[in-house]
Order: structure tokens, then sequence, then C-alpha cells
């Protein structure tokens, strides 16, 4: 980074240049309540559209879908690690 950039950046811009880099493939992960993981899969056992789960609980409609795919893959109905 040239000189006269690093010194017009705020020094929390500085900071945040300077930590270590944790790579992260998936984002942060979701913080989601064991009540709504299980709302979620009662409701997507029913046959309730992933979008309308979605606006029924109010948590993103990828969110929903990290939470069915979680559990599918684990062969569950409640997923053990999320």
């Amino acid at each position: 980074m040239p000189q006269s950039t690093w010194q017009r950046i705020s020094k929390k811009a500085k900071r945040i240049i300077k930590t270590p880099k944790i790579l992260s493939l998936r984002g942060r992960f979701a913080r989601v309540d064991l009540e709504t993981v299980h709302q979620v899969l009662a409701l997507r056992r029913a046959g309730v559209p992933i979008r309308k789960i979605a606006d029924e609980l109010g948590i993103p409609k990828s969110t929903v879908h990290y939470l069915v795919q979680r559990a599918r893959k684990l062969g569950g109905d409640v997923p053990v690690i999320l």
C-alpha cells in the first residue's frame, strides 16, 4: 500500500489491515437457537417451502437452507453440529 494512502486511512482501518486474517470459506456462523432449528426442520418436514419458513420465523432464507442441508447431511432431524 502506498505511503500516501496509509497516511489517509483511520487508525481503526490500520488495525484491521495489520491483524492476521482468519480465512473462512463459509462466512460467519449462523446464530440460531435450538428451538428455531426444531421449528425449521418441523416446517420443512411438513412440506413448507424454504422462503415461507424464512418469512414465518424472521430469519434469512440462506440460514434456513443451511440448516435443512446440514440436517440432511447428518442424516437426522436435529443437527448436532451447526
